[in-house]
């Protein structure tokens, strides 16, 4: 236990007060309700495998936890004026971030100039290039 204090719990300490892992915290507790809907919907969709007459609901899961990459997208900029007390700027950094997650997710361009996006590219993989993007900003 000493050993846990002594050099653990200091290393533990100084990595909770970054605030970035303060902000990616603070983003997850945020869209934690539509987790929790979205996890449910997946354990339902998960009785199709049992029961053949059972709807098939990973639709509405992958729609649901798509969703939930686009909260993260607006709400990890958001956050973080809001740590660094730039209340002016949380929207429009929410929105920016957001834009830059839509132009991340390689939306297929019509002829008539219109925008297509591809829902099976909202998801994680996204959600980490955009967390890279952001990260990697001097």
């Amino acid at each position: 236990m000493a050993i846990f204090k002594g050099k653990v719990a200091p290393k533990m300490d100084r990595i909770s007060r970054n605030i970035w892992i303060n902000v990616l915290k603070d983003s997850i507790l945020q869209t934690l309700p539509f987790i929790l809907v979205s996890s449910v919907i997946t354990f339902l969709g998960l009785f199709a495998n049992i029961w053949k007459w059972w709807p098939d609901l990973s639709g509405i899961s992958n729609f649901t936890f798509g969703i939930i990459s686009i909260f993260v997208a607006f709400l990890i900029p958001f956050n973080m004026m809001e740590k660094k007390r730039l209340p002016k700027q949380r929207i429009i950094s929410g929105l920016t971030s957001l834009g830059l997650f839509l132009l991340l997710i390689n939306p297929v361009m019509s002829k008539d100039g219109g925008a297509t996006f591809e829902f099976s590219h909202f998801g994680l993989v996204e959600c980490l290039s955009l967390l890279s993007v952001v990260f990697l900003q001097p």
